[in-house]
């Protein structure tokens, strides 16, 4: 193995210690084909399931499969830009442990870069291999996610995707506390391609991913790289406050007509009305400011506790 690999394949790795293994192997089975200039980086996101122990394993019996095991549990994101920051090749895949995305599509990825010359060769899904449920959580995702913020994404488009030096390169300037992959490689620019892929079933277990957890990164994604929520509150609030000034009319032509003003308890209810819309669009802009505070504290996306074949460390 050369200091410089052709290729560094990057997968972070959670709950998937039953996958690990089948995961090296078809990766290797597929990279082969093209070079055996080549690393394998898993990037154990300090899984409660001792995925580290089976990523051990397999650098013992191989040296270009690399394992960073990260203090506590990052997120799948920090987990991304710890793999890329020690990957050395020319080319820089990156994709899911689970093996819904085949490592067989390397060649592939590789080959309509080679054709194409774009930076950025991206794995689109033809049919994702999910259950209804998680089906139907996942596009209520992404259309929240472009509800609040300039997201517009294809959906399919996934996370399976291959990049060249220059766009990892890129990837390293990018200084941001909360850093999403996706927004952050469709906000750099750069030439790129579609390779379309078949989604595979889950070799093993569950994603990690629940509808909470979804709603939570579409929020948290929102609001470190899109202001439209912001823009949004103002929107209800001058919208909110013309409906207030009509009700004022209403009743001052109901006193008027009437003598008096009744109905106290809509009353009540106009009020609970707005002073629910007032602590929402403080809270909003709380969460704004949040995320201020974390980027201004400069504190290290991640933390490494163990490597195993990485001389970087």
């Amino acid at each position: 193995m050369t200091l410089n690999p052709m290729i560094s394949i990057v997968s972070p790795v959670y709950k998937a210690k039953e996958i690990v293994p089948e995961l090296v192997k078809r990766i290797k089975e597929a990279v082969e084909h093209v070079t055996h200039q080549f690393e394998i980086i898993l990037v154990d996101d300090r899984c409660p399931e001792n995925s580290w122990q089976a990523i051990v394993n397999e650098g013992m019996k191989d040296n270009r499969v690399k394992g960073i095991r990260l203090s506590r549990n990052f997120g799948q994101h920090n987990a991304i830009a710890a793999g890329f920051e020690h990957a050395k090749g020319e080319f820089v895949v990156l994709m899911d442990c689970d093996l819904q995305h085949d490592p067989e599509y390397i060649p592939a990825l590789l080959a309509k870069q080679k054709e194409t010359g774009a930076d950025i060769v991206f794995a689109r899904l033809i049919q994702r291999e999910h259950s209804a449920w998680k089906n139907f959580t996942a596009k209520g995702y992404y259309r929240f996610l472009k509800t609040i913020s300039h997201y517009d994404i294809d959906p399919n488009l996934s996370n399976y995707s291959l990049l060249t030096r220059k766009v990892v390169n890129a990837y390293h300037q990018y200084r941001d506390y909360h850093k999403t992959y996706m927004w952050a490689i469709q906000w750099a620019g750069f030439d790129r391609a579609i390779v379309d892929v078949e989604h595979r079933g889950r070799y093993a277990g569950k994603s990690a991913y629940n509808f909470r957890k979804l709603m939570t990164l579409a929020l948290n994604t929102a609001t470190t790289n899109s202001n439209k929520l912001l823009h949004i509150t103002f929107q209800v609030g001058v919208a909110t406050s013309l409906l207030a000034l009509l009700g004022i009319v209403y009743f001052i032509y109901q006193y008027y007509t009437k003598g008096s003003m009744e109905g106290w308890t809509s009353l009540m209810v106009v009020i609970m009305f707005f002073s629910g819309l007032i602590i929402t669009a403080i809270g909003i802009c709380a969460i704004y400011i949040s995320n201020v505070f974390d980027q201004t504290k400069n504190r290290p996306r991640y933390l490494i506790s163990d490597t195993i074949n990485d001389e970087a460390l």
